[in-house]
């Protein structure tokens, strides 16, 4: 895993990882990143919806936006 800083006042680019495939060790290291860059950028996944939602849910619970105009 590769970790650019982004050129404005805050946020990270996280290359070479696989989002579908990041482990428990990883994820602290993911979540301490987020923490101190406050933004995370991952370039060049591919992820289905569910898998989208299954690696967001790490972060805490997902909240429907009012506006999205999504069943369910």
């Amino acid at each position: 895993m590769q970790v650019r800083l982004l050129s404005a006042p805050l946020g990270a680019i996280v290359e070479g990882l696989d989002v579908k495939k990041v482990d428990r060790a990883m994820w602290q290291e993911l979540n301490e990143l987020f923490c101190r860059h406050k933004v995370l950028v991952f370039p060049s996944q591919v992820l289905s919806p569910e898998e989208q939602i299954s690696f967001a849910r790490n972060w805490g619970e997902l909240l429907r936006h009012p506006y999205a105009g999504l069943e369910g």
